[in-house]
């Protein structure tokens, strides 16, 4: 009777262990997929990664859901993309694209249509990784040889590109050697060409930020992708960049207050994101209040403007 009874007892435990196995492997599963994740998002270019996070959602039982925050930023993407007339804001709808990638990173439909973003904001090869990424999401045999196909377009068109690339570089130059002085303001010289050179820093300014409140990720593309008098090595200010731009002793009107600073960049809200960043914050600079004004979400649209800057050396 006691052998029968510990052989039933054993029996149920085993059992019980077999039908824990599929939990036990779903949750491992999830846990790895959580910390690929968090390693992507320290480094969004890690190409690698992305394919082992492709690959592993593919091998896992119960396929995850579409987080609702990277629902939020793809639809985000969707709207700019139907919307854009030119490249810079393909390259706002890209940016969005990404965030909602960075968060559900095995998403297909995302890669596939940061793809077209990418290419009509002209960066050819980030469009190529992104559709070789849209292949890896395993799509159907007519969807990754049109896949494939697209690849070879626009590796033409990066080749048509190259072609015309010496010629346009001429041109920019021309622009940069008869750039003239247009006004001064002090230590400012504004020139012909859309830029301002602040004589004390040797910090040469755009004349003008983006124009509206958008989030830290694509001001830093805009400022990066900024092409203001010909220049292509523009970058996001540091705070005490901005801060020696700020200048209590000047003021003009903005669209909602007052901001001090120099009459001859114009400032569109007064406020700048600078390339100070903490964990997902990022650090703004306040030129109605003259001081940083605190720890914004980089993904916070109603953050700050854009205002490129450059060495003037």
């Amino acid at each position: 009777m006691m052998k029968k009874i510990w052989t039933t007892a054993i029996l149920t435990i085993v059992l019980c262990t077999v039908s824990l196995i599929p939990t036990l492997q779903a949750q491992s599963s999830q846990d790895t997929l959580t910390q690929y994740i968090s390693n992507l998002q320290k480094n969004p270019n890690d190409y690698a990664l992305r394919e082992k996070i492709i690959k592993h959602v593919q091998g896992m039982r119960q396929k995850p859901a579409i987080p609702e925050e990277a629902r939020k930023h793809f639809i985000k993407a969707v709207t700019m993309q139907k919307e854009a007339k030119h490249a810079k804001e393909f390259e706002y709808a890209a940016s969005s694209y990404n965030q909602a990638l960075l968060i559900a990173p095995w998403w297909p439909e995302a890669y596939y249509n940061l793809s077209i973003a990418l290419e009509q904001s002209g960066q050819f090869d980030a469009a190529i990784k992104a559709l070789r990424l849209y292949i890896v999401t395993n799509p159907t045999p007519a969807n990754a040889r049109a896949a494939q196909d697209k690849i070879y377009a626009i590796e033409a068109k990066k080749e048509m590109a190259a072609k015309g690339s010496s010629s346009e570089a001429t041109e920019e130059k021309k622009k940069i050697t008869t750039t003239t002085e247009i006004k001064r303001d002090g230590r400012f010289i504004a020139y012909n060409n859309g830029t301002v050179l602040d004589t004390w820093t040797n910090l040469m300014w755009a004349a003008h930020d983006n124009g509206s409140a958008i989030s830290w990720e694509i001001a830093k593309s805009y400022c990066e992708n900024y092409r203001g008098g010909g220049y292509t090595d523009w970058r996001m200010p540091t705070l005490n960049e901005l801060t020696g731009l700020s200048d209590s002793s000047k003021s003009y009107r903005a669209q909602y207050n007052d901001v001090h600073l120099t009459e001859l960049i114009k400032l569109t809200i007064g406020s700048c994101w600078s390339s100070d960043t903490r964990g997902s914050d990022a650090l703004l600079f306040n030129f109605w209040r003259g001081t940083w004004y605190g720890f914004r979400n980089v993904s916070d649209n109603l953050g700050g403007a854009a205002l490129p800057v450059r060495s003037g050396k």
